[in-house]
């Protein structure tokens, strides 16, 4: 699957939320190789607590900020 986003990209839900920085691509291993899954792991802060998450890429949207 292609990637849409790099590390380090600012993304929102496409549903709404906080802004979050793309921090590392989900992979899953094929009969061969790695090969990227389309999840990216996500990280935002709430004050300053950290918060981390798995999306699927097509859930998101490039934020504007």
């Amino acid at each position: 699957m292609e990637k849409k986003y790099n590390l380090g990209d600012k993304v929102t839900l496409k549903s709404g939320g906080p802004t979050m920085t793309v921090n590392e691509y989900h992979e899953k291993k094929s009969v061969t190789m790695m090969e990227f899954s389309g999840y990216l792991v996500c990280k935002w802060f709430v004050g300053s607590a950290e918060h981390e998450s798995l999306f699927h890429q097509d859930a998101l949207d490039k934020a504007s900020n």
